[in-house]
């Protein structure tokens, strides 16, 4: 009895037309596993060396949760952060954690202070972080407001002594601060930390910083990221 021929091409097409996240692989427990591990921390060990040539002081590890696992956090990813973490010290470099990003999940402040006490405890007191940043460039509303006005004074008090911050940015980043401050009311991060991307040379971004400083004041002030943009949204 014939039996029909496989239909590779066909097989081919299916498999390229699908996600390789929906394909199912697994390789968990397998060489790859270890061969991927390796990857990861040699990319790493490359950045960081570049980093250290640079004479940089500090590197920044944005942490996703839902990379990093939610609401439980992943073993595989938080041993990657602490990979990271140890081979930045290594290099004398720091690192400033910032949390939450990409992550809108506002009324649950309860996980949020399960997965960020899991993800943290193991830099409590830990001289390599420099600072943890609560959200990265919080657009300031009634629901986040809410939320950071609980999730500060959690960060301050488990962390004990490493800063803790949160970021804004947006067209007028000073209007997000002055928006923020006044959100938060009697709340206060360890200092601000605004980004601007809004080009028109040193004179223009002299007078932001300035009245952003101003609005913080006397809480101080961090410019976390500055540049010319490439976007104004």
């Amino acid at each position: 009895m014939e039996h029909a021929a496989p239909n590779w091409e066909g097989e081919r097409h299916a498999l390229l037309s699908q996600r390789i996240s929906d394909i199912g692989l697994e390789i968990r427990g397998t060489l790859l596993e270890k061969l991927a591990n390796q990857l990861y921390e040699e990319l790493a060990a490359k950045g960081l060396d570049r980093a250290a040539s640079l004479h940089a002081n500090t590197v920044r590890a944005i942490v996703q949760p839902d990379t990093f696992g939610w609401p439980s956090l992943s073993p595989t990813y938080a041993a990657r952060l602490e990979q990271f973490v140890s081979l930045a010290g290594e290099r004398g470099l720091h690192v400033q954690l910032t949390l939450f990003d990409w992550w809108y999940r506002w009324p649950h402040v309860r996980q949020s202070k399960a997965w960020a006490r899991a993800l943290l405890t193991p830099y409590i007191g830990d001289p390599r972080i420099a600072f943890v940043e609560l959200r990265n460039e919080i657009l300031p509303k009634k629901e986040t407001d809410a939320w950071a006005k609980k999730m500060i004074p959690f960060l301050r008090s488990l962390m004990r002594g490493t800063p803790v911050t949160l970021s804004v940015a947006g067209r007028d980043p000073v209007a997000r601060l002055a928006l923020l401050k006044n959100g938060l009311g009697a709340v206060r991060p360890d200092f601000y930390d605004i980004h601007y991307f809004g080009g028109g040379g040193a004179a223009n971004a002299y007078a932001v910083f300035a009245a952003a400083k101003a609005i913080a004041a006397p809480t101080p002030l961090w410019i976390g990221e500055t540049g010319y943009p490439t976007t104004t949204d």
